[in-house]
């Protein structure tokens, strides 16, 4: 189960790992040095997109406004829920919040709503003011499940 409070951002191609490692909990990350034009980086969908794709999945409500409630099935084995809100510029996504927790696939799925895995992603782990790649954020989804 992943557990999450971050926001989900386009990753440019000018964005890199910086060289000096982070200690969370148990791991070693490697932050990403993010210059704040950086984040003015569209999404590859639109707002329209996002929201017609999330719209889609079992379980999940959103208003027209992007905000959004996604849960378990009533017979699942686990209970969870991913609390969210989308964000655009224009005609593109720019980013989207999201707090909560799921299991892997679910995750995969919502990512899939933004694109993913055509479109390469970066998240700011909320609670260490911090963006990280793909594979540390799984990694650091999973030791805040635990």
């Amino acid at each position: 189960m992943y557990n999450f409070y971050a926001s989900i951002h386009a990753l440019p191609d000018a964005v890199v790992a910086t060289s000096s490692p982070l200690q969370i909990n148990s791991l070693t990350l490697s932050p990403l040095q993010v210059e704040t034009e950086h984040l003015a980086c569209p999404m590859s969908v639109s707002f329209e997109q996002a929201e017609e794709s999330l719209a889609q999945l079992p379980n999940l409500f959103i208003e027209p406004d992007g905000s959004f409630v996604w849960v378990a099935a009533p017979d699942a084995e686990h209970r969870w829920q991913v609390d969210g809100v989308l964000y655009d510029r224009g005609d593109k996504m720019l980013y989207v919040e999201i707090k909560g927790s799921c299991p892997q696939p679910e995750f995969d799925q919502m990512l899939n709503t933004l694109g993913w895995p055509d479109s390469r992603l970066m998240f700011q782990a909320t609670q260490h003011a911090v963006y990280l790649s793909e594979q540390d954020f799984r990694a650091l989804c999973l030791v805040a499940a635990d």
